[in-house]
């Protein structure tokens, strides 16, 4: 599944090839974590095949296609 990074601007980013949610969650930490990102608190939700995660930004958001399987 791709991890992908929603920007403010409307663009995205892919951040990581995951195989779940759970690791899916580690790699959002240690993304903020890397780019000195306060997360004080965060939202989880899925709405049509996409699991949405909320990190306070209110305008920026990590999402997990769940229906975009690794390719190999």
């Amino acid at each position: 599944m791709k991890l992908k990074f929603y920007c403010a601007d409307g663009t995205e980013k892919a951040i990581a090839d995951v195989k779940d949610l759970d690791e899916a969650d580690k790699t959002i930490n240690k993304y903020l974590e890397d780019n000195n990102i306060k997360c004080y608190y965060a939202r989880h939700w899925v709405k049509d095949g996409k699991a949405w995660t909320d990190f306070g930004s209110h305008t920026e958001f990590f999402v997990v296609d769940m229906k975009e399987k690794d390719k190999e």
